[in-house]
Parts: structure tokens; C-alpha cells; sequence
């Protein structure tokens, strides 16, 4: 028996609708929800989807960061709070004394989960080229950044979002990096789960990973551990966390007011140490001494990229 033809047509009618439901674009509480997820491809797809949606208009932009965190470039952030932790000290460096100090973190800030990226670079810098060798992927961690450019990046991104973006302070940095942790990194004091967290020399094939692979830490943020090494806003002395022991509880310290070097932060893709990783390893660069670089080595300026910090308000 045949079905009867106005059947055939109002089955037809309702898949064509469904499968136009199917192709329609999520709505926004679908992709937000998607941006929470733990699952990389989907966070970061509808971070990506968030974000064009986000520069259509001002009230659409202002709804994404409100309640998945996400900007117009599709980076995402995490809250990290106000509160008070012990920094330092550095084991790694042995020609100059880094101590341990006490430090408060009195505002809360938010703060990228991923390293910056090729592509998120070239949206700022749509002249910026991604390193050939060491990080040629569109997700991998934009390197070969000085600190300066880092600078500039987080200064035109705020003048795109109207919102005040910059580099972390040294004590935001590791302060993020431990998450609430007393240990060497941020995931226990094991060296041998090291590469569940990190990319370093035993296991990166001799250049920087595409961002978020491995596991975060306990506030959401990746490749705390290794990858690329990470630009800070405060410029490096020899003497300045012994100074800052001196004083008892430094508030939202910002590091000398000028110096020779900045600071790198979060070990890097090509570090042989562990130690080099921690969350307290702190490498001043340009390096002083004049140390070489081991043969075989990238430059370290070739390593270095950075995160970004963006303030509550």
C-alpha cells in the first residue's frame, strides 16, 4: 500500500525543517555553555563563535564576557581572587638568593587560560608572522616576542575592548600558577607528573605544542608548566626578594622600578630540568652573566611568548 501523498509531503516538509534547525548556528546560552565545557574542541570552538558574534555589536560583546569570559579575540579568561600566598623561593637559580616572602593579592583579576596565540597575535598585529621552526601553528603559543611587543599587544587589545588588559605582575603570575598550591608546581610536588601538564624537552619534538592539550591546573589555566616561557611586567634584580623578605607582607608588589632584564616565567618547551618549570622558576632575560646557550638550543628570546592579564572592574 502506497502512503497516501499528503504524508510523503508533510514528512517531507518537517525534515527539510529539521535539518534547517540542524544548520542553524547555536544561540548564544548554547555556546556559552559550550565555553565551560572541559572538552578542548568544544570550549574553544564556541569561544571562537562567541567571539564573532561578540563583534557585531556592543551589548552582544559585553553579554559574552559577562558570563562565558570570553572577548572579541576568543581568548578566554579565568577569575582568579583575592588572596594571600607564600612566593618563591626559587630552587632552580643557584648564583643569587631568591627566599621564599609573603605576599597579598588585594584584587582579584582575570587572566587568559591559554598563552597568547599565532592567531590571536595577528589580529593585533596582522604583520606578525609565527615562528617557522619553533611554533608554526595558528593555535600554538605566539613566541619570539619580546617583552615590549607583549606590552603593545595587551595596549591596543585594551583599546579594541575598552577594557584595561596588561602583563601579569611576577606575583599574579606564579599566584595563578600555584592555585591555591603550597607544592613545587601546581599539580603536587612530583617531577614525574610533569608531562601530563607540561611541554618540556623530554617529550615536545623540539618546538611549542598548539595550546591547551594537556591538563590544566586547579583554576582552569594551561601550560603553566613549560610550552612557551612567559613575559611579566617587573623588571629583575638580583636583590629584590630579599628586599621584599625584609619588609613582611608585600601588597601587590611590582617589581623594581626599572632594570637591565624583565622576568620570564613557566619553564619552556626546550628546559632538560624540571626544576626549571616549577611554579617559582624565574629566568631574568637578556640573561646576565653572558651565559651561552647550550648547542642545539633555541635562543631563548625564540621562546618566549606571554598570557594577559585583563582587571575586574
Amino acid at each position: 500500500m502506497k502512503p497516501h501523498p499528503i504524508a510523503v509531503s508533510c514528512f517531507a516538509l518537517a525534515a527539510t525543517a529539521a535539518l534547517a534547525a540542524a544548520r542553524q548556528p547555536a544561540d548564544l546560552d548554547a555556546l556559552v555553555r559550550l565555553s565551560r565545557s572541559e572538552k578542548r574542541d568544544e570550549w574553544r570552538g564556541a569561544a571562537a563563535e562567541l567571539a564573532d558574534r561578540a563583534r557585531g555589536s556592543e551589548e552582544t560583546r559585553d553579554r559574552v564576557w559577562r558570563e562565558a569570559r570570553v572577548n572579541t579575540l576568543g581568548m578566554k579568561f579565568a577569575l582568579v581572587p583575592a588572596g594571600s600566598f607564600v612566593m618563591g623561593p626559587d630552587v632552580h637559580r643557584v648564583f643569587d638568593r631568591q627566599p621564599e616572602h609573603p605576599v597579598e593579592i588585594t584584587q582579584g583579576f582575570f587572566i587568559s587560560v591559554t598563552e597568547v596565540t599565532n592567531e590571536e597575535m595577528k589580529r593585533i598585529f596582522p604583520e606578525f608572522s609565527a615562528h617557522e621552526e619553533f611554533s608554526p601553528d595558528p593555535d600554538s603559543p605566539a613566541v619570539n616576542v619580546d617583552a615590549d611587543m607583549a606590552i603593545r599587544f595587551c595596549e591596543q587589545l585594551g583599546e579594541r575592548e575598552g577594557a584595561p588588559y596588561r602583563l601579569p605582575t611576577e606575583a599574579e603570575w606564579e599566584y595563578a600558577c600555584r592555585a591555591g598550591t603550597t607544592t613545587l608546581f601546581s599539580f603536587g610536588g612530583s617531577e614525574k607528573d610533569l608531562p601530563a601538564h607540561g611541554w618540556t624537552a623530554g617529550r615536545s619534538g623540539g618546538r611549542a605544542a598548539r595550546v591547551a592539550l594537556l591538563k590544566p591546573n586547579a583554576w582552569g589555566l594551561f601550560d603553566m608548566h613549560g610550552n612557551a616561557v612567559e613575559w611579566v611586567s617587573d623588571f629583575y634584580s638580583h636583590g629584590y626578594y630579599s628586599e621584599q623578605e625584609s619588609k613582611g607582607v608585600s601588597r601587590d608588589p611590582r617589581g623594581p622600578e626599572r632594570g637591565a632584564s624583565r622576568v620570564l616565567r613557566g619553564g619552556g618547551w626546550p628546559a632538560r630540568e624540571p626544576l626549571a618549570c616549577t611554579s617559582t622558576a624565574r629566568m631574568p632575560f637578556p640573561l646576565l652573566g653572558g651565559r651561552s646557550v647550550k648547542r642545539g638550543e633555541p635562543p631563548l628570546a625564540c621562546v618566549a611568548g606571554f598570557r594577559v592579564v585583563r582587571e575586574a572592574r
